[in-house]
């Protein structure tokens, strides 16, 4: 998470040096493991964008005041979104090919639904709700 800018709680550099820096050290490792080279796949989720938008019905987190929205304050002058911020994500996976771009809208819980299909589990939360999209054909691309 590099949420934790400039600093993170034990008082080293946060932000995204440090993410990036994470994704150095651990994904080779995931990459090697026998789990993910059996039908492994990694998703790299970037979380909050600088604009306060949503998409796709994406709800206001049910613990947050009505001065939060999902993704922080933005300032006075920005209006609070019920979304997370229009985000994106990288996939890693042998289900994925190589450089493809999707152009669908997908939101935070549109990936928590997709992950819980995966490993047939119930629907949590918001990502129970009536015609959320999980990930489809335009992101598992490869037989």
């Amino acid at each position: 998470d590099a949420h934790d800018f400039p600093k993170c709680a034990d008082g080293s550099r946060g932000g995204p040096q440090r993410a990036s820096t994470w994704l150095k050290t651990y994904i080779p490792k995931i990459l090697a493991s026998p789990a993910y080279q059996h039908d492994g796949m990694i998703v790299i989720l970037f979380d909050e964008a600088l604009l306060p938008t949503s998409c796709c019905g994406e709800k206001k987190g049910p613990n947050l005041g009505p001065k939060n929205n999902n993704g922080g304050s933005y300032g006075p002058l920005t209006p609070l979104a019920p979304g997370g911020g229009q985000t994106g994500a990288i996939f890693i996976s042998k289900f994925v090919k190589p450089a493809t771009v999707s152009y669908r809208f997908y939101n935070h819980y549109s990936y928590l639904r997709s992950m819980e299909d995966l490993f047939a589990l119930p629907h949590l939360g918001y990502a129970a709700q009536n015609g959320l999209r999980p990930f489809g054909k335009d992101i598992y691309t490869a037989p």
